[in-house]
């Protein structure tokens, strides 16, 4: 019992150390990331991403399952509804260039 218990402290301690070098950095809100990055959304673990830039995938809406971040500054997350189930699950829009106004 206590030779599992050490060996569970131990993967997690590495674990825990590794996250940053590793893996992407676990996130909760996008106050948790770097100022250019998101909480991108997952089944399994939340993480920091890169804001998407022009004509990338991107996000807007709050109600997916799993999502990609919201677009860059002075681009705009567009949905252009080719696929239901896509969109319901990941979003299903692209980054665009603001109009001039």
């Amino acid at each position: 019992m206590m030779k599992s218990f050490l060996a569970f402290l131990a993967f997690a301690t590495i674990f825990y150390t590794t996250e940053g070098l590793i893996f992407e950095p676990f996130c909760s809100t996008d106050a948790d990331c770097e100022p250019n990055e998101c909480c991108e959304r997952s089944i399994v673990l939340n993480s920091c991403k890169p804001r998407p830039g022009l004509y990338d995938y991107c996000n807007s809406n709050s109600l997916t399952l799993t999502g990609l971040c919201p677009c860059d500054e002075g681009l705009e997350c567009v949905d252009y509804n080719q696929n239901f189930v896509f969109d319901v699950v990941t979003g299903d829009s692209w980054c665009v260039a603001l109009p001039d106004v």
